[in-house]
């Protein structure tokens, strides 16, 4: 009896293409011819005859018939041992381009990743704040330039603005408890310091001390100590930047002057522009009564809020006396005229006084009555400041110059 085989036809570990004749010995179609030996073999495992030639395996085989019932061969993973398949050879080699292309495949992808970060390791690390960009951590350095060339401190160094990315604009409320709590408006003017007007050579940004930036950034070193308006205007600034809130750097120009003025704005969300003036500088209008030797418009802060109009006249009110007045232009007109009620009154108590230092009672009741309206009017007013002249033009910076 002959012996079936399962696996073919279909079976895919088989080439189609390979010659299965009638073997002479067995009388199986079970002759495959191996192109790799060059040899016929017979797959019937009950005779497993093979030769160079049909014709020899013939001779071999006492010559047997040519024809035969059609014998399956066996699947691969049946095949005796010893035999030699070619389908093994392209498994091998099918399994050997697969593994290369996976190993391709991976490294392509792992290197689409690694090279950009080798490349970008490969450039110089910036250790601080970038000299190329000013960027340093969440702050953007910048310089003030304007027409006429960068704005310069009372040490002779460029105006050093520290911006901080994340800054909002605040509430009047926020800002109010700002002022309140920071300490530029300690300091007093120094009206002897001659500014440093030496022209800077080259690129400005060379100028600037970057570590000791750095190091008002990250709390390890002190910022200089304001001596004119440009320090305190600078010193404001990069202090409520550093504290989260937006702030601008303004310069003033004023008629017929020479010397300008610097002071901070800010952009609150509910009134508005606000002008904040952190100058200390004694520059107050002190009215005295003469009996009681009573004194009124002296100041308790430098914390003032300006009021800033081309072609207008310079204002400022102490920032706790602002708010009732207004934050607009208008609320500096409002305390002029308040000033001016003052002044009236102050100017009937003067007359009436007449520079006496004994008045009948009736007199003494009408001075004291004058008097109390007038420290009513003064309490309201705070210190009386001086304006610093009409204003001609003036310049907002947000976002200052850095290399551009």
């Amino acid at each position: 009896m002959s012996k079936a085989y399962s696996g073919y036809p279909g079976n895919k570990m088989f080439n189609k293409n390979n010659n299965i004749s009638v073997c002479p010995k067995c009388n199986r179609n079970t002759l495959w011819h191996n192109s790799y030996r060059n040899t016929y073999e017979c797959l019937n495992p009950d005779c497993k005859i093979s030769g160079p030639s049909i014709e020899e395996i013939r001779a071999m085989s006492g010559g047997g018939a040519l024809n035969g019932t059609f014998v399956p061969p066996p699947p691969y993973d049946t095949q005796p041992q010893g035999q030699y398949f070619p389908v093994k050879k392209n498994c091998h080699a099918a399994a050997w381009i697969a593994g290369i292309c996976v190993i391709v495949f991976l490294f392509l992808g792992y290197s689409s990743r690694l090279i950009p970060s080798i490349l970008a390791n490969d450039q110089p690390q910036v250790v601080g704040i970038d000299p190329k960009t000013g960027e340093y951590l969440d702050y953007q350095i910048d310089l003030v330039k304007e027409t006429g060339g960068y704005d310069v401190d009372s040490y002779g160094d460029p105006i050093v603005l520290i911006n901080n990315k994340d800054a909002h604009d605040p509430s009047w409320t926020e800002l109010y408890n700002f002022l309140n709590n920071d300490r530029t408006d300690t300091y007093d003017y120094d009206a002897s310091v001659v500014q440093d007007s030496t022209p800077f050579h080259g690129a400005v940004e060379n100028y600037v001390d970057l570590p000791y930036i750095q190091g008002i950034i990250d709390g390890t070193a002190q910022p200089k100590t304001p001596r004119i308006c440009s320090d305190f205007a600078e010193l404001l600034h990069n202090n409520a930047e550093m504290d989260g809130i937006k702030c601008g750097y303004v310069t003033i120009d004023f008629e017929g002057q020479s010397v300008g003025h610097a002071i901070d704005a800010f952009e609150t969300t509910d009134q508005g522009l606000v002008y904040v003036d952190d100058t200390g500088s004694d520059n107050t209008r002190l009215s005295l009564i003469p009996i009681g030797s009573s004194s009124f418009g002296g100041r308790t802060t430098n914390d003032k809020i300006a009021y800033v109009g081309d072609g207008k006249e310079y204002g400022t009110i102490d920032f706790d006396k602002a708010l009732s007045f207004g934050l607009t232009y208008q609320g500096y007109l409002n305390w002029l005229e308040t000033y001016h009620q003052f002044e009236d009154i102050f100017d009937q108590y003067n007359q009436l006084a007449a520079g006496r230092d004994m008045v009948p009672e009736d007199v003494y009741n009408k001075l004291q009555s004058l008097k109390s309206q007038d420290e009513a009017l003064a309490n309201t007013l705070g210190c009386f400041w001086e304006s610093l002249g009409t204003v001609t033009d003036f310049t907002i910076t947000w976002n200052g110059n850095w290399n551009n």
